[in-house]
């Protein structure tokens, strides 16, 4: 059983484009630009609060101290880096015209734990563990940049159509 978590990004472009006019098949060009835009989104977001002070709760100093004594980490007080697996596995996925960004592929990581189960228990927290949520949604200036992003590229892609006929 897979264990996901889902956020819906929508982004109105009716604003700035006219879709109906543009052909169906360019369609998920315009949405892996703005799906690039939000991956980086989230591989910056999740490299900062790595390095704590940002929105995710610092180490506790025995966890810190555990790490050190198992030599498991060059930078011990790093969150979430042991492996980097987690940080790798970020990407997008296109499945029948839906594009998915974050972790898109489960996998299995060092300590016998299927990788979204990992995700997913940093996400929620528990008693001891703090919440750190892993996937989130991107910030006003990301979503302005996604969708100027697909401005772009639905213009680039206009001109080359324009060439082409």
């Amino acid at each position: 059983m897979a264990i996901t978590i889902k956020l819906n990004v929508n982004i109105d472009l009716s604003k700035v484009m006219n879709i109906k006019r543009f052909e169906q098949k360019n369609q998920p060009l315009l949405l892996s630009t703005a799906a690039a835009r939000y991956e980086q989104f989230l591989r910056n977001r999740f490299i900062r609060n790595s390095r704590g002070g940002g929105q995710w709760a610092s180490l506790a100093a025995s966890t810190i101290k555990r790490k050190e004594q198992r030599g498991i980490a060059d930078r011990p007080e790093l969150i979430l880096r042991e492996s980097d697996l987690m940080l790798d596995s970020i990407g997008t996925k296109v499945v029948s015209g839906t594009t998915f960004v974050g972790f898109v592929r489960d996998r299995a990581h060092t300590r016998k734990i299927r990788l979204l189960r990992l995700v997913r228990i940093h996400t929620i927290g528990g008693p001891k563990l703090p919440s750190r949520k892993v996937v989130d949604y991107p910030d006003s200036n990301t979503r302005m940049k996604m969708v100027d992003d697909i401005k772009d590229q639905y213009n680039k892609q206009l001109r080359k159509n324009r060439r082409n006929k």
